[in-house]
């Protein structure tokens, strides 16, 4: 690893841009239920948080609006931004 650290430091000259910049401006996410979404948003920013209802799958709830109850602690803004303004935005 100490032989790599001097790659490491000059990598971000490679980008026209820092990496975690280029992530938080291009990676949208649909969390699972569980997660911790003001967490995630020190990663990616709220509104790039997409609503996902795939049932039987881990990420979906059987009752999809149920997702609701789990979303404590956001604003009446990032709810609906994460239940469809970002996919809304996306789409048209």
């Amino acid at each position: 690893m100490d032989r790599l650290a001097g790659v490491y430091k000059k990598m971000p000259q490679l980008f026209a841009e820092q990496p975690c910049d280029a992530i938080s401006q291009n990676v949208f996410i649909s969390p699972f239920w569980e997660e911790d979404m003001r967490a995630l948003a020190a990663f990616v920013p709220m509104y790039h948080f997409l609503f996902g209802s795939d049932f039987p799958h881990p990420e979906g709830l059987a009752d999809p609006l149920s997702y609701l109850d789990h979303l404590e602690g956001l604003t009446d803004g990032q709810i609906i931004e994460l239940m469809g303004g970002t996919l809304a935005g996306l789409v048209g």
